[in-house]
């Protein structure tokens, strides 16, 4: 009788610990950088990056201008901590930040991000981008919605697969007292 309790209580405490670190990924969380170069722009020089990047399956969906909307800084919200988004009106699978002022030249200037957590949103994270002098979001010139066929895979949150376990181990416990 002690072992069992002990396995629930060790299962309670893994439960509690991995659903813990799910949920902190979710609110501190921002997409994630899967390349960077400093390319020449236009589509045909993008297309090619990304073609020798790996990942020449997505193709161009949506792409901004901010010269000429107005600038960057009135689309992109600040959500504290370094931390900016975007709101979409399309999901995109992946996105392209492109820097065209303040940028030494020797840096990159195209960023390639996966879109991990929310498809309607675009988020990064300026720490990200230490070349660029003085930076604020109004030196991002360029937006570039992705889409493709890249394969995905669908991971269950660690908290689903405690509780899918647990369930687990109370449906053998009731049957086990049945027997006995």
């Amino acid at each position: 009788m002690k072992i069992n309790n002990i396995a629930k209580a060790t299962a309670l405490v893994v439960g509690i610990l991995m659903s813990a670190s799910s949920w902190a990924t979710i609110i501190d969380g921002y997409d994630e950088i899967k390349a960077s170069g400093n390319i020449t722009s236009g589509d045909p020089f993008v297309s090619a990056w990304l073609q020798d990047e790996g990942y020449g399956d997505l193709s161009v969906s949506y792409k901004v201008d901010y010269d000429k909307v107005g600038g960057s800084e009135k689309h992109w919200t600040d959500m504290g901590g370094g931390i900016w988004s975007l709101k979409l009106d399309t999901a995109f699978d992946y996105f392209i930040v492109k820097f065209g002022k303040g940028k030494k030249d020797t840096n990159d200037s195209h960023y390639l991000y996966k879109n991990v957590e929310d498809l309607y949103k675009a988020t990064i994270n300026i720490n990200d981008f230490p070349h660029v002098a003085n930076f604020n979001i109004g030196k991002i010139s360029h937006f570039i919605g992705l889409n493709g066929d890249t394969p995905k895979t669908d991971v269950p949150e660690p908290a689903t697969l405690v509780l899918m376990g647990l369930g687990l181990v109370g449906m053998g416990a009731a049957a086990r007292r049945k027997k006995a």
